[in-house]
């Protein structure tokens, strides 16, 4: 928080035994590289400890820093409805 406002978020979704989903993550560009979205992972990874498969889909230009935090790259398919966006 800065000055009460949110510079980043994750969330996840879990079956609360076997796997855990990460869709977002989320760091204001203005806070980027403070270490921000790294505590973030380390908390989410501590709090789905007894989860034995935890996933993150990404694009491209964000894969290294999951790699830097153990993530492993898989073969893996989505759908994205851009028009479907708020705003579109």
């Amino acid at each position: 928080m800065d000055d009460h406002r949110c510079v980043g978020f994750i969330n996840a979704i879990s079956d609360g035994i076997f796997s855990a989903f990460i869709p977002m993550l989320e760091v204001l560009p203005d806070y980027k590289n403070n270490g921000i979205g790294s505590e973030l992972i380390r908390q989410m990874e501590a709090s789905l400890a007894h989860i034995y498969s935890l996933d993150i889909v990404c694009d491209d230009d964000v894969s290294n820093f999951y790699i830097i935090h153990g993530f492993s790259r898989i073969a893996g398919m989505v759908k994205r409805r851009y028009a479907n966006q708020a705003g579109s």
